[in-house]
């Protein structure tokens, strides 16, 4: 039966059967190697074999000509867009049937169907080959996997030459990298594992190749949703850091001999108080020693003025002591004490003790009310010690010179857990254009071989170890530094 025979009302069975077949036809040519134009040029041979009296043609346009007797178009649509028109034109005047239009819009449906998969599936090859080429050309290394870990989607080349192990492995048996991380650092990444999925994970962590080497990975992960919002994916980057470990280990070296470079420049600056400060008690003991023999020698019974002197020479011995003490206390390395609770006052009063005949002697007021300082901290008391001292050097060289000088040291608790120490003196300040830098390494305004610059950094980097901070306050009317600790989380 020819297509000009059918009447849709009156055979819609045979309407439909022309339909049915027209469009198993085109779904059985297509396949991937079937280009847009043949599948096109196939679909008019077809339409062209039930309607065999019109001319059937395609045009690259968004828009539909107006109908006529001679002319039916119905456009491709491709995410509600017209993308070309399909047109059937008869010689003659023609009134356009039902069964005419719909398969007219059938090849259309179609064929807009296969432009969008194909147009679709080119894109994410291009996608997927763009990828591909990302992946396996960065030095990191590019990894995917299921949610449950138990599966490794993809894992780019450079895991090869980072693990020097085998991709094939790792598709294998996924977890198959925890056994290459160090024994040390193991536990602390498994722990970390469900930060996956909240893409909060970032871990560094060594690995053991089969080679023997070590490097150190920095490792982040992030999740992967699907259109109902659910992790299906979770993918991440791993990339080499050995190199900057290298360099932060070798600057650590550095900055440890620059640091006890500085002490001992601090300690040489100091010796001239230091020897002042040891040399008077002990003119003081030789004293009260020549008086003790001559009262002994002229009278027996001074028992109670003896005692009284006796004392006096104890409590110049402890200090004697102290000063000792706090000297070799502050030339060790205190990197590698371990945090203790201690007392803020006995920490300042210990400082204090390195300094207080410099400042007598050059008439500095010190200003210390010990009751403020009956806090504890958790910390290395040396290295508080050295930050304290440091503040105090400096502000001894900018009030050494003024008319009025004074230095004050203040505490005052912050909330529940913190603690803040203020170094202040009479100074006036420091200028804008020199406080943008004054905590930059090796920034000085000193005089040649006064200063190394390295003071304020050394004593930033303490105090951000101990989860603190460092700061100069700009809103006093004097100079003021200022430093927050944690309060001691002992009860």
């Amino acid at each position: 039966m020819k297509a000009k025979d059918i009447n849709p009302s009156e055979n819609s069975a045979e309407a439909n059967r022309i339909r049915l077949q027209l469009l198993r036809s085109l779904m059985n040519f297509v396949h991937d190697e079937a280009s847009e134009s043949k599948i096109f040029d196939f679909g008019f041979r077809k339409l062209a074999e039930i309607f065999p009296d019109f001319q059937i043609t395609f045009s690259k346009r968004d828009k539909l000509d107006k109908p006529t007797k001679h002319i039916l178009e119905t456009p491709l649509l491709i995410n509600k867009m017209i993308v070309g028109v399909l047109r059937m034109e008869s010689s003659n005047a023609h009134s356009w049937t039902d069964f005419e239009k719909l398969i007219l819009c059938d090849l259309a449906d179609y064929l807009s169907l296969v432009i969008r998969d194909r147009r679709s599936l080119e894109r994410a090859r291009e996608s997927e080959q763009k990828f591909r080429q990302l992946a396996e050309n960065i030095q990191e290394v590019f990894w995917m996997t299921d949610p449950a870990k138990n599966q490794m989607i993809y894992v780019s080349p450079a895991y090869e030459s980072i693990w020097n192990r085998s991709i094939e492995s790792l598709y294998e048996n996924p977890m198959s990298f925890i056994e290459a991380i160090h024994p040390v650092d193991r536990e602390r990444v498994i722990a970390a594992l469900p930060q996956q999925a909240s893409g909060t994970y970032k871990q560094e962590y060594r690995i053991c190749r089969p080679d023997g080497k070590e490097r150190w990975i920095r490792d982040r992960a992030f999740p992967i949703r699907n259109d109902q919002g659910k992790i299906y994916r979770i993918a991440g980057l791993a990339e080499d850091i050995s190199d900057q470990k290298a360099y932060e280990t070798k600057l650590k070296e550095v900055q440890s001999i620059v640091v006890s470079n500085a002490k001992m420049a601090a300690l040489g600056e100091m010796a001239g108080g230091v020897a002042h400060e040891i040399n008077n008690p002990l003119m003081v003991i030789l004293g009260k020693l020549g008086q003790l023999q001559k009262w002994a020698d002229e009278n027996n019974d001074l028992k109670a003025n003896i005692q009284s002197h006796l004392d006096s020479i104890a409590k110049m011995v402890d200090r004697i002591a102290k000063i000792i003490k706090g000297l070799r206390a502050f030339s060790r390395n205190a990197d590698l004490d371990p945090m203790v609770t201690s007392k803020l006052s006995q920490i300042v009063t210990e400082t204090l003790e390195l300094c207080l005949a410099k400042f007598n002697h050059a008439s500095i007021e010190l200003r210390f009310d010990e009751g403020q300082f009956e806090i504890e901290v958790d910390c290395r008391p040396v290295q508080i010690s050295q930050v304290l001292l440091n503040l105090l050097s400096n502000a001894f060289d900018a009030v050494q010179n003024l008319e009025n000088k004074w230095i004050e040291i203040s505490a005052r608790k912050v909330g529940k857990d913190r603690v803040q120490l203020a170094v202040s003196d009479s100074g006036r300040g420091i200028a804008k254009e020199i406080l943008v830098n004054i905590l930059d390494p090796f920034f000085t305004t000193k005089e040649v071989g006064k200063g190394t610059g390295l003071g304020l950094p050394i004593s930033q980097g303490i105090i951000e170890a101990h989860q603190g901070r460092l700061w100069y306050d700009e809103k006093s009317s004097y100079t003021r530094f200022i430093f927050e600790l944690p309060c001691s989380k002992k009860i």
